[in-house]
């Protein structure tokens, strides 16, 4: 059978069958020549040459290559799904302290977070206590140098959170809802 050319002047794309028969033979380990030459064997199959099979190599081992990593969970759709609702609750969170936080401008206490808070704020004291917002601390902390030496919101000084520009920093992870680093949450996830 001749090879047809389309109207760009482009060689006919090879059906699914001619694909199916490719990756059978590529999936033997056959030789590109041996394809080939059994190719020509059938009359169904236009004439190709050893590019054509080249290129259906390639193709053929990188899918081979995703589908083995899928198989192996590389490509967990599940674990997309679970970083994509955890970054949604962090940002929600971090909403959350946010506008607490902006209950204390001009933040001039010298004052922690947690002297301004025990027992004069009980949602707000309780709300920093959360394991969500201990996972929302470990993310900031690994993303941002001046909360680094600090163990918890607790330990905050009130005077920093406008020098260490806390209110853009919160109001950006609620925008964007990216979060690098690991918490207790996600520190297993790939």
């Amino acid at each position: 059978m001749e090879q047809k050319k389309t109207r760009g002047g482009k060689k006919e794309e090879p059906t699914s069958e001619e694909l199916e028969f490719i990756y059978e033979c590529l999936a033997k380990g056959m030789v590109n020549s041996a394809i080939l030459n059994d190719m020509q064997d059938y009359e169904r199959f236009p004439l190709r040459k050893i590019p054509f099979i080249s290129r259906r190599r390639k193709e053929f081992d990188v899918a081979k290559k995703v589908l083995t990593k899928q198989q192996e969970g590389a490509y967990d759709v599940d674990i997309v799904e679970r970083k994509r609702v955890h970054w949604q609750r962090l940002s929600y969170r971090a909403e959350e302290i946010l506008n607490h936080l902006k209950e204390y401008y001009p933040y001039t206490s010298d004052y922690t977070l947690e002297e301004c808070v025990v027992g004069e704020d009980l949602e707000f004291d309780s709300l920093l206590r959360d394991y969500r917002s201990g996972c929302l601390f470990k993310h900031l902390k690994n993303e941002y140098a001046q909360l680094s030496k600090l163990d918890s919101w607790d330990d905050l000084p009130v005077n920093r959170i406008q020098e260490w520009n806390l209110i853009d920093i919160l109001g950006s992870k609620v925008d964007k809802g990216i979060f690098k680093g690991k918490c207790d949450v996600c520190k297993d996830w790939k």
